[in-house]
């Protein structure tokens, strides 16, 4: 059985490759594909979108696609606000969204565990027919630790993480429903390495504060003791700019403002010794390289730094808004801060 993995425009396509790229570490009947984004235009910025808007862009893709099956699952990850502000529902036509953003009010670890977390879940509950909408008897109100918690409260969310558990009643009503056993044990799989990593990570979320992020004389960058390596000029220029953006980051529209674009001449111009960058060179570079620096970063950062690489990278925060973590000190000489 096919899951494809889709998403709106704003999403970062890293997202989508790094939740694929987990899901396929475990072997079962579920074969997952990340697809392209998908533009829906009559989605305002910050509107908030019915479930039968979210769910009719699965069904758009499923009817552009004559190899998706009937029994194939569609699932939309989404930055969009929902009319219930959910993080996951799904119809029963085997569409289901997940929504991207918000998810360190109430996880401290990287939003791509509840991510991967809510795809599988949210698949087993819809081939379960649980009902959403009443008091389904397979839906604990009460959170025990299982995939069909209900999760009221913020601690209900990190629990169901941490224990990765299906409790037996409701792997008895999978069963009972014809779910293959296989597909129980893959989701199971997964939901344990996803445990193990959430109480790793959490461990060393709180024993480990963030580092400083230095910019030295010579032009090199820092985490701590840990060069990072191989960065060009361009990327260098950029992952600076981000260092001394507001702490509420830098919107997409702002990066075609003439201020920043400024700043980020000086940088470059700073770090590549260069005088001859174009317009075109830096509106380009400014608005189509902030997710590759972003990759770039997160490879370098994550053998030395697994469970705080958050503070260091240019994460998405509020809707179209890019910042590096506020908590992470910085320090940044003289001849890399642009004039006012």
């Amino acid at each position: 059985m096919n899951v494809y993995l889709i998403s709106t425009s704003e999403v970062d396509k890293e997202l989508i490759s790094n939740v694929k790229n987990l899901l396929l570490g475990f072997e079962g009947p579920l074969s997952f594909h990340a697809e392209q984004h998908i533009e829906f235009n009559t989605m305002e910025e910050d509107r908030v979108v019915s479930w039968e808007a979210l769910f009719s862009i699965c069904e758009r893709y499923r009817s552009n696609y004559n190899s998706v099956k009937k029994e194939d699952y569609i699932v939309l990850l989404t930055d969009r606000k929902n009319e219930r502000s959910w993080f996951s529902a799904f119809d029963h036509k085997n569409n289901l969204f997940i929504k991207t953003s918000g998810w360190e009010t109430f996880v401290t670890i990287d939003r791509l565990y509840p991510i991967t977390y809510g795809v599988v879940s949210g698949i087993l509950q819809s081939m379960m027919q649980l009902d959403l909408s009443g008091d389904d008897k397979n839906i604990h109100k009460r959170s025990i630790g299982c995939m069909n918690d209900l999760c009221k409260e913020k601690i209900d969310v990190s629990l169901q993480l941490r224990t990765g558990d299906i409790c037996n009643s409701c792997i008895k009503a999978m069963l009972e429903k014809g779910i293959d056993k296989d597909i129980i044990w893959q989701a199971k799989k997964v939901f344990k390495q996803i445990s193990d990593d959430s109480r790793f990570l959490n461990n060393f979320i709180y024993e480990e504060p963030p580092k400083e992020v230095t910019v030295t004389e010579e032009g090199s960058i820092l985490i701590g003791d840990t060069l990072l390596k191989n960065l060009n000029a361009q990327q260098k220029a950029l992952y600076t700019l981000y260092l001394l953006s507001h702490p509420d980051g830098i919107k997409d529209i702002d990066l075609l403002d003439n201020k920043l674009k400024n700043k980020f001449r000086y940088l470059y111009q700073r770090f590549s010794g260069k005088n001859n960058i174009s317009e075109k060179q830096i509106k380009n570079i400014m608005v189509d390289r902030t997710s590759d620096i972003r990759s770039k970063i997160k490879d370098i950062i994550m053998k030395r730094f697994p469970s705080t690489h958050h503070f260091y990278n240019i994460k998405s925060g509020r809707l179209l808004s890019r910042t590096i973590n506020s908590q992470t000190p910085r320090i940044i000489h003289t001849n890399f801060i642009p004039p006012s």
